[in-house]
């Protein structure tokens, strides 16, 4: 497929108004109540959740990781960049503590997946 830098830009600032969409949705949805916060850098290849870590930990909110790495990943791949080479890291940062008390690397992380199901 063949499209003009103009078309592809636009593409790209769609798919970047989408992801933030997206984000803003998580941050307001009340049934994500342990996320308080996400912050991320402008190619979306780290991203912060601050988080109520016990309540994090206790609900499946933690699928909203899966969400935002794989679309972060479309995202650089729209951008032309290498996969193999390029990471997306989730932080996990505790809202009490500020703390950082995980961190995520996409693709890295559905390998692992995929090496526990085998």
């Amino acid at each position: 497929m063949k499209m003009s830098k103009k078309e592809h830009k636009e593409m790209m600032s769609e798919i970047k108004e989408d992801f933030m969409e997206t984000i803003t949705n998580i941050i307001d949805d009340k049934e994500f109540a342990s996320i308080h916060n996400i912050t991320y850098n402008n190619d979306f290849t780290e991203i912060n959740m601050v988080v109520d870590q016990e309540q994090f930990e206790n609900s499946f909110d933690g699928f909203v990781t899966l969400n935002l790495g794989v679309s972060s990943l479309f995202y650089q791949a729209f951008q032309g960049k290498d996969l193999e080479k390029e990471k997306v890291t989730i932080l996990l940062e505790d809202s009490a503590t500020n703390e950082i008390f995980q961190e995520i690397i996409y693709p890295d992380v559905l390998d692992e997946m995929e090496d526990e199901l085998e």
